[in-house]
């Protein structure tokens, strides 16, 4: 790949601090094809980037984004069962998902090195295809969020913030459906053995691609006592309102509506998915890992087509440390290059640069609203969320399921990216705590003990000191 030749790419969607191993990005990167083909739309480029093993930054273009959102609403003006039809798939695709991952788990310590490696390609396959139909909230939410603010505005003025609240309300999340039901089990006479059958169907609740665990039933004897089912959403407010909005001049409102929420389904729907998967994949990496004398973390930075080698020098030591130190791979028009150490440095600000932003006033959209003050606490990976105290901000790249134990210790929450249908923004009015999303590189803008205002009704952030 020549990168002379593509020239600068306008990025759109410019995530980091996410924890990802690179068969993830693989998968991501195989699936455009069939992606493509039933969104009826094309992705022209997109950018992983791999730093110190796995923290990790993804970027899609302006074009691509925009011609996604697009997409969904054309589809869903030619069908309004479009969305339906989408859901099921991604049902049905993480059903099997799952079932083959968790199967070839079960099996692997009964196979040997070529049997486990052939269940693994099974299962990256299975991962890439239902990356296909689960990525679209990426490479649309962000461009719909946009347009369902100013529909907002245009139909109820300074009635917008009120009126977004209530039609921005998501279904239920996968880990708010965990907790109501431990609940539930809770009240049960025969709480014990409900408990079994309850930890197998939630162990992955914490779990990200990276950090894999089993959780046991003392993990969610002890998770009982800090759920508040007090801080619910109420869904009757949405329909509510939905069915008094039938005059034709709501219609795109509607339809910006109806697919967002499919869209926060979908994205919750697939981080399940995931993090179950993870922990199956990853079990079945270590003990590839054990046999070919690498590291689990190691394993982490093969490309799946390096993982199916039974050759040990299938990838070098010093290759290896080069990629320890960064990867990049890069998509364009079909075309794919795989970078690590300095050369992917170069490339990444060649083709991505990161621009720190200036100035003491950040702008983002806001998700539930209020207006407080306090100490930032900035947290650019997963591992360092111990450190975040009682009341203080938390300003990070964006949040994931695994975030939610230490998301209530904030007392607002900041992320540079995201829309109305992120993790961030549907936890934020779950827990009724002020939240700003899609504020680019505030990490880079803020430090940990800065003083800043945060008024998510105008969507600004304030560094006062």
């Amino acid at each position: 790949m020549d990168l002379n030749k593509i020239g600068r790419v306008k990025w759109y969607h410019d995530v980091s601090n996410q924890r990802s191993p690179v068969y993830v990005g693989w998968a991501l990167m195989n699936c455009f094809a069939e992606h493509n083909e039933y969104y009826g739309r094309t992705i022209k480029d997109c950018m992983f980037a791999f730093e110190n093993v796995c923290v990790t930054r993804i970027c899609y273009s302006e074009r691509d984004i925009k011609e996604g959102a697009e997409a969904l609403l054309r589809n869903y003006s030619g069908d309004h069962l479009f969305l339906e039809k989408t859901e099921k798939i991604v049902l049905d695709r993480g059903k099997k998902f799952i079932e083959t991952s968790r199967q070839g788990w079960l099996n692997s310590k009964d196979k040997d090195l070529k049997d486990l490696l052939k269940s693994l390609k099974i299962i990256q396959d299975y991962r890439t295809k239902f990356f296909a139909y689960s990525m679209i909230p990426e490479l649309s939410a962000e461009i719909l969020g946009e347009r369902f603010d100013e529909e907002l505005i245009k139909q109820f003025g300074n009635k917008s913030s009120e009126y977004g609240a209530i039609l921005s309300i998501p279904r239920e999340s996968e880990l708010r459906r965990a907790e109501r039901e431990l609940v539930d089990i809770s009240k049960k006479k025969n709480f014990n053995s409900l408990l079994k059958d309850y930890v197998k169907k939630y162990f992955w609740i914490s779990n990200n691609y990276i950090d894999t665990v089993y959780l046991d039933e003392k993990y969610f004897r002890n998770k009982l006592e800090g759920i508040d089912m007090n801080a619910s959403l109420d869904l009757s407010k949405k329909k509510k309102l939905m069915d008094s909005l039938k005059d034709k001049k709501y219609d795109t409102l509607r339809a910006i509506t109806d697919i967002i929420e499919s869209l926060a389904f979908i994205q919750d729907y697939r981080k399940k998915v995931f993090m179950e998967t993870s922990y199956y994949t990853n079990e079945i990496l270590r003990i590839i890992g054990k046999e070919k004398g690498y590291e689990l973390m190691d394993m982490f930075l093969f490309n799946p087509d390096e993982m199916y080698d039974l050759k040990r020098t299938v990838v070098s030591d010093e290759e290896l440390s080069r990629r320890r130190k960064k990867i990049v791979f890069y998509y364009h028009e079909g075309d794919f290059g795989f970078y690590s150490g300095e050369e992917a440095v170069k490339v990444e600000n060649m083709i991505a640069p990161l621009k720190i932003p200036e100035g003491r006033v950040f702008n983002g959209r806001g998700t539930y609203p209020g207006k407080i003050k306090g100490e930032a606490r900035v947290i650019k990976s997963f591992t360092e969320l111990n450190t975040l105290k009682q009341g203080e901000i938390l300003v990070t790249g964006n949040t994931t399921p695994d975030y939610l134990p230490f998301l209530k210790r904030a007392r607002a929450i900041i992320t540079e990216k995201g829309g109305l249908t992120c993790h961030a923004a549907i936890i934020s009015r779950e827990l009724k705590v002020p939240c700003i999303v899609g504020v680019s590189n505030i990490t880079l803008a803020l430090k940990t003990g800065d003083m800043i205002e945060v008024d998510s009704e105008k969507g600004v952030v304030k560094k006062i000191k």
